[in-house]
């Protein structure tokens, strides 16, 4: 999902007319009312049709789910239509107070119940770009192809779940940890075959451990890693030049669009840098796992592989239609190009890195090797806000995207030039059998120009 920060907290009060209340009259009136304010973030937010019924409906199916998924009985019907918000919100009141008693009979967090609802309300809404963000998990990612608090990411080829990137330096690297090694425990226990599930484990406070068993060439490693997590900042772009033939390939992994990119050690800045101290035949942009980022940032990279004005996108919000284009003023404005590109990707290159790959190929510019990307391209913007006294926040389908051509990619994607999967026995010898195919892709069209 591209991403726009609207804003750091909000904080809204709201109040039922016919249900007069004080906000810390009691914990049910507290929780209903954070509901009420999640529920008015996301219809304010969200740039399609939704209406409160159904966002108040899956409040109440979230706040159930919570209670079943513990073994109570809580069984609750939605609310019906209404004609006003005062009448849907005095439904949902007396719904959900039931699934409260339910949760302090049986000593289950309130806390639990209402975030549950909040994720339930965003769940409504039915878009993979919009999604309730507990307060465990602000600051970093528990998202698939997103990079953990331990410098790594995973990847998932048929029922093998691995780490496909290893950063260097980063809290992985250090315990010893290598790309391409399958993960078989965490904490003494069977990993799942849920990506999800998986990542979520590894996932944590900084400072504390996380135990890891792996197996790599095909022989499990019976001493485990521990891993200590980290809130550092790691490299955003790796760079290095790859001898290919008689060639000289410049080999730029870039993870992330993301902000504060070009304003460390390994953002816009350093990814110029190499590309203005190293002469290359061509250059090979690696996004595989690059899970998106920033329209500002997309806007800084794409101008140093053109010589012209670039019209990036066209984003079609609730009540307006704009276009944008790359920043004629950015660092290193047509720096390549002019150097042959080949741009990696797979079903985990997400958002800015498909819009990327989706201008390259439709410009002619380079060429597209790997799988086809994720399709999830809607704008996504994020408000903050305080539940149950604490800070939380949403992710909400802001802007519907397609490419200067018309074209849209949510939902399809981006097909490559070149189909190059990862098979189970790339990573079982730990060989990337896609990078090679970009290599050879490369060459190639290096040959083909002359």
């Amino acid at each position: 999902m591209l991403k726009m920060k609207v804003a750091a907290f909000v904080f809204l009060l709201f109040s039922c007319n016919s249900l007069s209340f004080a906000e810390d009259e009691n914990e049910l009136w507290s929780a209903v009312n954070d509901i009420f304010k999640a529920c008015d973030i996301l219809k304010i937010g969200y740039v399609g049709e939704i209406s409160y019924v159904t966002l108040y409906n899956g409040a109440l199916v979230g706040a159930s789910n919570c209670l079943n998924n513990k073994n109570l009985n809580c069984r609750v019907n939605g609310i019906g239509k209404s004609n006003s918000l005062i009448a849907a919100r005095a439904q949902f009141y007396s719904k959900f107070s039931y699934c409260f008693k339910i949760a302090q009979d049986s000593g289950v967090n309130i806390d639990d119940i209402t975030f549950a609802a909040f994720d339930g309300a965003a769940k409504a809404i039915n878009s993979g770009h919009t999604g309730f963000v507990a307060p465990q998990f602000l600051g970093f990612t528990n998202i698939t192809g997103h990079y953990l608090n331990i410098g790594a990411n995973l990847a998932k080829v048929n029922g093998c779940i691995f780490f496909h990137v290893v950063l260097p330096g980063g809290p992985a690297e250090k315990s010893g940890l290598h790309k391409f090694d399958i993960l078989k425990e965490i904490n003494g226990n069977p990993i799942s075959t849920n990506i999800r599930e998986v990542a979520n484990l590894l996932l944590g406070e900084p400072e504390t451990d996380v135990c890891v068993k792996v197996s790599r060439l095909g022989v499990v490693i019976e001493k485990p890693f521990v891993i200590k997590r980290s809130a550092e900042n790691l490299p955003y772009c790796l760079s290095r030049i790859i001898k290919y033939k008689d060639k000289n390939f410049g080999y730029i992994f870039l993870r992330t669009f993301m902000a504060d990119l070009g304003h460390d050690s390994g953002g816009v800045n350093e990814l110029i840098a190499f590309l203005s101290n190293n002469k290359t035949n061509g250059i090979i942009l690696d996004l595989r796992g690059n899970s998106g980022g920033y329209l500002s940032i997309l806007q800084e990279v794409l101008p140093i592989f053109f010589n012209k004005r670039v019209l990036m996108m066209h984003i079609r919000y609730s009540n307006e239609l704009k276009s944008f284009y790359a920043l004629p003023e950015a660092r290193g404005v047509g720096l390549c190009a002019n150097v042959p590109l080949v741009v990696l990707v797979d079903g985990r290159s997400f958002s800015a890195s498909e819009v990327f790959a989706g201008l390259i190929q439709e410009s002619g510019r380079g060429k597209i090797v790997g799988l086809r990307t994720g399709g999830s391209v809607e704008l996504s913007s994020f408000i903050g806000f305080s539940g149950r006294g604490k800070a939380v926040g949403m992710w909400i389908t802001s802007g519907k995207i397609t490419l200067p051509s018309g074209r849209v990619l949510e939902g399809s994607g981006v097909s490559p030039d070149f189909y190059a999967p990862l098979k189970e026995l790339d990573v079982l010898l730990g060989q990337d059998s896609q990078l090679e195919a970009a290599l050879y892709v490369l060459e190639r069209e290096v040959r083909n120009k002359k």
